[in-house]
């Protein structure tokens, strides 16, 4: 205890002293004194605990930072974080920085230095590979505005019903609903597969009002068809030939990654870059 600290307990102690409560009312002295003792100390270290707690705090703020987090299941960990990624984008970022690409089809900063076109078909099984082990670990790139993800719409000749995929996906985009459908079209693309009844899948994770808006578009907008037309034609121009493929730019030199990149040499990559 230094020499302020003792002059305050003296004088905390002369004022206790000093005090002659009148009548047959005798007060507690012992516990009072006690207790502004307490009070008295607490005050003395409560800004040196301040300054320890906040020190802590940011020790753990960018430990957390730097430490990916555990999911409960892979499941749980893709879905979360690609709702991380694209949920608010339409609130964000409104109109896409590329007229091709509708703006719930992209994430990140638009002014992020390195752009990541996917060229995606739904019912590409390495597509859905990718959707679930690759994309989560390119969320922290994307949050810390290092990079903008795009997802372009390349359905394949040989999926009878990668377009219908599609169209759900954008139809779901345009009201809100394009994480979620797109979720679901993945992890549901072995059934749906098999008799292209893509409806039945998305059904369940839709408000029944959001779900008939998305039929009807479906069935009759063709706005969805120019949003896959757009992308398949900007795929064709990149010479895009199979499912996935990444195209990645930085500073406007572009680098294709065809198939299933390895994750740590995607991330060192990103890293170097």
């Amino acid at each position: 205890m230094d020499e302020k600290e003792v002059d305050v307990s003296q004088w905390v102690e002369e004022r206790l002293a000093s005090l002659d409560a009148p009548g047959a009312w005798r007060p507690d002295t012992v516990r009072a004194r006690k207790r502004l003792r307490n009070r008295v100390c607490a005050l003395q270290w409560g800004r040196r605990a301040v300054v320890t707690a906040t020190a802590a705090g940011v020790v753990v703020f960018v430990v957390a930072l730097g430490t990916p987090q555990a999911c409960a299941t892979p499941r749980g960990c893709a879905a979360s974080l690609w709702q991380r990624l694209f949920a608010t984008q339409i609130v964000a970022h409104g109109v896409a920085s590329t007229p091709l690409t509708a703006s719930f089809k992209e994430s990140g900063s638009p002014s992020a230095p390195i752009t990541c076109e996917i060229y995606s078909d739904y019912q590409c099984p390495f597509c859905a590979q990718m959707f679930m082990e690759t994309l989560p670990s390119l969320a922290e790139f994307v949050r810390t505005g290092k990079l903008r993800l795009v997802h372009r719409d390349f359905p394949l000749s040989q999926h009878q019903y990668a377009r219908l995929a599609a169209r759900y996906a954008n139809a779901a985009g345009l009201l809100g609903y394009y994480q979620v459908v797109v979720d679901r079209i993945f992890r549901t693309q072995k059934i749906w597969s098999q008799d292209g009844d893509i409806d039945a899948q998305v059904a369940p994770v839709l408000p029944p009002e959001v779900l008939r808006h998305v039929r009807e578009m479906v069935g009759s907008d063709p706005q969805l068809d120019q949003s896959v037309t757009a992308d398949l034609e900007v795929g064709r121009r990149e010479e895009i030939r199979q499912t996935p493929t990444l195209v990645i730019t930085f500073h406007g030199q572009r680098q294709t990654i065809t198939g299933m990149p390895d994750l740590s040499l995607l991330r060192r990559y990103l890293d170097g870059l």
